[in-house]
């Protein structure tokens, strides 16, 4: 196989295009709740509702995101391999401070034990 088809794994930017539209969904809806149309706020409270699922699936997502951006390092060139750099960080930033804002929620709402 060609390094340069290689490089380009339609499933991972996949993942990565998923990871981007969710966390996009996920920010404006926590945050801008007031001047975000009804249904920001219902995708709010199902995130809400499946937290624990959805940070599992998330986990796996940024987990393959990052151990593919390792595995292929050698054969990404230049711009790519900034750009899955930089994606693969960002993404592990905003899973921690999710789960921080998710565990501080959880807690508040008196479902901690």
């Amino acid at each position: 196989m060609n390094q340069k088809e290689n490089s380009k794994s339609p499933i991972t930017i996949t993942v990565m295009a998923i990871l981007t539209v969710y966390n996009i969904l996920y920010w404006s809806s926590k945050f801008f709740i007031a001047d975000v149309p009804r249904v920001f706020a219902s995708f709010y409270l199902s995130v809400k509702e499946h937290w624990g699922l959805l940070t599992f699936l998330e986990f796996l997502a940024i987990a393959s995101i990052f151990v593919d951006t390792i595995s292929k390092f050698d054969v990404l060139q230049g711009r790519q391999k900034t750009i899955r750099i930089v994606a693969s960080a960002f993404f592990i930033c905003a899973f921690i401070a999710r789960f921080l804002i998710g565990m501080i929620d959880l807690y508040l709402d008196g479902d901690v034990r």
